[in-house]
C-alpha cells in the first residue's frame, strides 16, 4: 500500500479525490465498494450524535448487539436495549 496516492489501497480514504481512486483500484479487483461510497455520492451522510453518556450507551447497546449477532437473542431483544437508552435521557 503506497500511502495517499489511492493507487493501492486497503481502505477507502476520507480524501474525496483518494476515495474515487481508491474505489477505482477496487473495481478493478472486482471488489464492490458502494457500501462505502453510495452515500458520498448521494450527499446522505451525516455526523453521529455527541451523547453525554456514550459510555453507558455503549455499555448497553455492546451487549445486546453482540448478543444479536452471534445468535444467542432475537432481534426483538434489541426493544429492551433501546428502551434502557432512552430512560438515560429522560
Amino acid at each position: 500500500m503506497p500511502g495517499r496516492s489511492g493507487i493501492q489501497s486497503s481502505s477507502v480514504p476520507a480524501i474525496t479525490t483518494s476515495s474515487e481512486l481508491a474505489a477505482k483500484a477496487f473495481e478493478a479487483k472486482g471488489v464492490d465498494v458502494t457500501a462505502f461510497t453510495t452515500h458520498v455520492k448521494d450527499e446522505t451522510t451525516f455526523l453521529l450524535p455527541i451523547a453525554d453518556k456514550a459510555a453507558k450507551v455503549e455499555g448497553i447497546m455492546k451487549p445486546a448487539m453482540d448478543a444479536v449477532l452471534s445468535g444467542k437473542k432475537p432481534v426483538s431483544s434489541l426493544s429492551d436495549a433501546n428502551e434502557q437508552v432512552n430512560a438515560l435521557f429522560k
